[in-house]
C-alpha cells in the first residue's frame, strides 16, 4: 500500500504490491509533479468503502451460515469504514476548507476520516443485536503465515490486502481529522455499521 507523505509516495509493506496500490502511485506522483506549487494538494484517507464491506445481512469476514468470522490476526484490531456519500461529502467540505482564505491554513496536505472505527469483538455485537442470534465464534489466522501466504502467491483481489492492513493496523483512523471536516457531526451525521447492516 502506498501512502501520499513528504516524498510524495511510500510502500507501506514491500512485497505487497498489487496494481491498484501502483497505478495510485503513479497518479499521485505525475499530479504532484504537474500542480505543486500551482494549487494545493490534499490526500483524504476514508479507510475500508462501507458498502463494499457492508449491506442488508452482510458482513465482511463473517459466514452467515456457520456464524463464523475468520480473520487475520487479532480480533481486537481496529478497521475503519466510511460510507461512499461521507466520502462524497468530506471531499466536498475539504475543498470548502482550503478554497476559504480564512480557513486554508488549518488543512493540511493529509487528512484521515472515518465514519466508523471497530473491531471485530464490536462488529459481533452489531451482528449478534441486529439479527437476534449469539454472538458468533472469531477464527484468528495467524498473521505472520497470512503475509508469508500472500507474499508467496500474490492475490488479483485487491480485497486480500485490505484485510491483511486491517490485522497489521493500518486502517486504525482512531487518530483522525473528523473535527476538522464535519465538526460534532453538525454537518451530517456519519452512516454506522449498523444502519448499513439493517439496510437503512
Amino acid at each position: 500500500m502506498l501512502r501520499r507523505t513528504s516524498d510524495v509516495a511510500q510502500n507501506l509493506f514491500p512485497g505487497y504490491e498489487h496494481m491498484e496500490f501502483i497505478k495510485k502511485s503513479e497518479l499521485a506522483i505525475e499530479t504532484h509533479a504537474i500542480l505543486d506549487g500551482k494549487v494545493k494538494i490534499v490526500r483524504l484517507d476514508t479507510g475500508g468503502f462501507l458498502m463494499g464491506m457492508v449491506g442488508p445481512g452482510r458482513m465482511f469476514n463473517w459466514n452467515a451460515k456457520t456464524n463464523v468470522y475468520t480473520i487475520i490476526g487479532p480480533s481486537t484490531a481496529k478497521n475503519t469504514f466510511t460510507h461512499q456519500s461521507d466520502i462524497g461529502r468530506s471531499v466536498a467540505q475539504v475543498a470548502v476548507l482550503a478554497l476559504d482564505p480564512a480557513t486554508a491554513a488549518t488543512v493540511p496536505a493529509q487528512i484521515r476520516v472515518g465514519g466508523n472505527i471497530l473491531d471485530f469483538e464490536q462488529i459481533r455485537e452489531i451482528v449478534s443485536r441486529v439479527k437476534g442470534i449469539p454472538k458468533g465464534e472469531i477464527v484468528c489466522k495467524d498473521l505472520a503465515e497470512a503475509k508469508e501466504a500472500l507474499k508467496k502467491n500474490p492475490s488479483p483481489t485487491v480485497f486480500d490486502y485490505v484485510k491483511m492492513f486491517g490485522a497489521v493496523g493500518a486502517l486504525d483512523f482512531t487518530k483522525n481529522d473528523n473535527e476538522l471536516v464535519n465538526p460534532g457531526q453538525s454537518l451530517w451525521k456519519w452512516k454506522t455499521v449498523e444502519e448499513e447492516f439493517r439496510g437503512l
